[in-house]
């Protein structure tokens, strides 16, 4: 008993204990747990492409200093590759016929399984550059497979998106604490860790896949059954109301994400913050996103579980965060294209600071994206007579805030890698500041200017994707 009183106050342990007495006080159903394990296994191709890749390119025979280039070309496919399959189910979502889009997503499920498996014997088996470019096409197959499954499974089971990013901040901390354990394990084992690292990720992504598959396959027949039985479920509002209660939410998404990717690059490459400090900054935000993942199902199942049956639409339009979003990042965007701002000198001199900003406006931003994603369902039936489970229109309207989630996703982080690029290249061509495009031009015209031009940029890349050799990217 003393062991066990002694092992409740390490601070790992305790959190489970924790984690484990708020599923039981929230009540949290079969679906909930579905929708927790889905999003919980969808970004994990994400992380492989991210932390595997060095990895794979040393097993492959490829020159490791060119890591960087394949990881920023493989991330701009990975939201590329989701996007258009966001795009591409959200069409379909529209079809008629009674269990077609509960067919749909338990194919989704366990078309993720397959890529897993493929992924896991290319990069355990495979040998030479054409098993690495088959080895990153699978990812990309992956990331495509991923867009449609975040559609349709939350249009299958709306009641329980919740959960959704209660998984989603969850992985990046759970996959720094396994590739810790792993490591140790490997190195008592004495094996190669390059090899096995990568290899125990990709093994645990198809048990969990496969995991997940069982229970959202087993999840969505139970669903499909109270449907056609005794428990049917009347209709809804339209979808005109229910999308206009929600578009508040789908605005703070897509807002959110914009924002955050024009402000976060800003912050890191531009030499406020010491190459050092990074891990730290990741890992302290890694943190916070699966803290504030929990802290969002709690607030959508307690404070804001009734906050939309008042007709305040405006109000909760503004508290939720659209207007302190602008207003934190238009502050942001001054202070930082300002030479003579004290924040920015400060942030340079001060890479502590600049590490505080980057964690603060990461917390921000992720925070009011989930609340936004935890109380769309209920938003949903904002104009609606009673908040009922199942309805077509809620389904609808929730896999348009994941779209949103997407579309913003992949357009800021594009836009943010644009602008760098443009910057440092007219940084390295023009010496004389009179020579400056933006010169003599006011705050609106040069952030006018930068817009265009790194919009034109963004687009510029997507034929890269297809067109670079990625074996001929990686052997120079």
């Amino acid at each position: 008993m003393l062991r066990l009183y002694k092992a409740t106050r390490v601070p790992g342990i305790s959190q489970c204990l924790f984690c484990f007495n708020y599923i039981i006080k929230m009540a949290i159903t079969f679906g909930d747990v579905c929708m927790f394990l889905v999003g919980f296994n969808l970004l994990q191709p994400f992380q492989v492409i991210v932390g595997g890749s060095m990895f794979a390119i040393k097993r492959f025979g490829g020159n490791p200093n060119n890591t960087s280039l394949l990881v920023g070309r493989s991330c701009q496919g990975h939201l590329l590759f989701n996007l258009i399959g966001a795009m591409l189910m959200f069409g379909l979502s529209f079809l008629p016929g009674e269990g077609t889009c509960h067919y749909l997503s338990i194919a989704c499920v366990w078309l993720t399984v397959v890529l897993n498996v493929v992924i896991l014997l290319v990069y355990a088996f495979g040998n030479g550059m054409k098993s690495l470019k088959t080895y990153f096409w699978s990812l990309f197959g992956a990331s495509f497979c991923i867009g449609i499954t975040e559609i349709i499974v939350v249009k299958a089971l709306p009641q329980s998106m919740a959960s959704f990013p209660v998984g989603l901040g969850c992985i990046g901390i759970f996959v720094c604490i396994f590739h810790c354990i792993i490591k140790l394990v490997v190195k008592m084992l004495k094996k190669n860790v390059d090899y096995w690292l990568v290899t125990s990720h990709l093994l645990f992504n198809v048990v969990l896949s496969i995991v997940s598959a069982i229970c959202w396959t087993v999840c969505i027949f139970g669903e499909m059954d109270k449907v056609t039985g005794d428990e049917a479920i009347p209709d809804g509002p339209s979808f005109g109301n229910a999308l206009l209660g929600s578009i508040n939410n789908i605005l703070i998404v897509f807002a959110a994400h914009v924002f955050f990717f024009l402000i976060y690059p800003v912050i890191l490459p531009y030499n406020m913050c010491k190459i050092e400090h990074c891990p730290t900054i990741i890992t302290i935000c890694l943190a916070f996103d699966c803290a504030i993942g929990f802290t969002g199902n709690y607030l959508s199942r307690t404070v804001l579980s009734g906050a939309w049956t008042d007709d305040k639409f405006v109000l909760n339009l503004i508290w939720l965060g659209i207007l302190p979003i602008i207003f934190f990042c238009g502050i942001f965007i001054y202070w930082f294209h300002s030479a003579k701002s004290r924040v920015t000198k400060l942030m340079k001199e001060n890479s502590i600071f600049g590490g505080f900003m980057t964690v603060f406006f990461y917390i921000m931003c992720q925070m009011l994206i989930n609340i936004a994603f935890a109380t769309c369902f209920d938003n949903t039936f904002k104009f609606g007579t009673e908040k009922e489970y199942g309805v077509a229109s809620a389904g609808y309207v929730c896999s348009l805030c994941v779209f949103a989630l997407l579309l913003g996703l992949w357009f800021g982080s594009y836009f943010s890698d644009a602008h760098a690029r443009h910057y440092t290249n007219m940084k390295e061509r023009i010496s004389n500041p009179e020579d400056w495009p933006t010169y003599g031009r006011g705050f609106f015209g040069k952030m006018g200017y930068w817009t265009g031009k790194t919009i034109v940029e963004a687009f510029k890349t997507i034929p890269l994707l297809f067109t670079t050799d990625v074996v001929a990217l990686v052997s120079n």
